[in-house]
Formats: C-alpha cells, sequence, structure tokens
C-alpha cells in the first residue's frame, strides 16, 4: 500500500514538473506584460484592478464549476479561487 501511494506521489510530482516546463515560456512572457507589471507593482488604478478580479470571477467561476461537478477537487481542499474573488471584488 505504501510502496503504491509513494508511486502515485512520485506520478504526480513528475506531472507537475512537466507541466511547469511546458508553460515557462508562457509564463515569462506574461510576468514582461505591462500590465502584469502594473498589478504587481501595487499601483494599479481600482477600477482596472476591478475589472481584472471581475474577469478572473467569470473565468474561475465556470473552471471550478466543471471541476466540482467531475470531482477534480476531492485532494485539494480549499482550492477554490472564485470565492475569493468575489470577496475582493465587492470590497
Amino acid at each position: 500500500m505504501r510502496l503504491i501511494i509513494w508511486d502515485q506521489n512520485l506520478k504526480d510530482l513528475k506531472l507537475m514538473h512537466n507541466i511547469k516546463e511546458l508553460t515557462m515560456e508562457q509564463h515569462k512572457n506574461a510576468e514582461r506584460q505591462e500590465f502584469v507589471k502594473t498589478l504587481m507593482s501595487g499601483n494599479i488604478n481600482k477600477q482596472l484592478y476591478a475589472t481584472y478580479l471581475f474577469n478572473q470571477l467569470k473565468c474561475y467561476s465556470v473552471l471550478e464549476k466543471y471541476a466540482l461537478a467531475n470531482s477534480l477537487f476531492l485532494d485539494l481542499p480549499g482550492i477554490e479561487r472564485a470565492p475569493h474573488l468575489h470577496y475582493d471584488y465587492e470590497a
């Protein structure tokens, strides 16, 4: 039993590493965008930040709806982001 769990954990780690490698260039490109620089600086206009949160909320709400419906979050308690985005948007 322990060997099976360890083997699955190793497979999960390899998958996460592969995903990180496969998306590294896209991640670097995203970090170079002016909007991301502004967002990360903490000097973002309140209206622009509200628009960003609203759009993120729409995306995460749909993704999480289907992930929950397909039991994809069973081993990831608290992974949902939509409620937090909603809270921040309303604040």
